[in-house]
């Protein structure tokens, strides 16, 4: 049975994502060929828009309640339940991946990252879409602590630039996005 705090949650996510859409495509910047991946995609909603442009779009979600969601609002979506920590998925597949707000709640940072690598062809590009860690970051992280009982580490965009840099990505755009910024990187061996 699903929860008041889950439909809450969702009307949310559609609500602030389509906020941000076109920002969050103009960044990303999906092409009708790509194979895209969505880590931690929520309740589905961006990742659908998405696949409305690419190839297909494969979202992965660590809750299952979410995951369960998603698949009843978005059928057409490829969903797999899972961490980013571990992915399950083939080596150098995807053209693109990005985390949409959700970075911040990886338990393992490093690691995702590594997987991540290895889930993206050599010439991928990956997007990192994140909330500042500012008064409202911190509002944020205090609430999803208490409510949901989450995992939170919010990052400035100079530090995620150096987690991704010392994991082999060049960040070639940083931009800012409502209440934060989107970081886009490529492999280093590819520049």
């Amino acid at each position: 049975m699903r929860s008041p705090f889950t439909s809450i949650s969702a009307k949310i996510e559609s609500w602030t994502a389509r906020k941000e859409l076109t920002a969050l495509l103009t960044v990303l910047d999906p092409k009708a060929a790509d194979l895209i991946l969505d880590v931690g995609a929520g309740y589905g909603w961006v990742a659908d828009q998405v696949g409305h442009i690419c190839s297909e779009v494969v979202a992965l979600e660590p809750d299952k309640e979410r995951a369960g969601q998603m698949r009843r609002s978005h059928p057409s979506l490829a969903v797999i339940s899972g961490v980013g920590e571990v992915l399950p998925i083939r080596t150098s597949i995807f053209d693109k991946v990005y985390l949409r707000r959700s970075f911040h709640h990886l338990t393992d940072q490093e690691k995702t990252l590594k997987e991540i690598d290895r889930a993206t062809k050599p010439s991928g590009s990956l997007l990192i879409q994140e909330l500042s860690p500012d008064r409202r970051g911190n509002v944020i992280s205090s609430a999803e602590r208490l409510l949901r009982g989450v995992h939170v580490d919010f990052l400035s965009s100079a530090d995620l630039k150096t987690k991704l840099e010392r994991q082999g990505f060049l960040v070639k755009v940083t931009k800012p996005a409502v209440a934060g910024y989107f970081l886009v990187a490529v492999k280093k061996s590819e520049t």
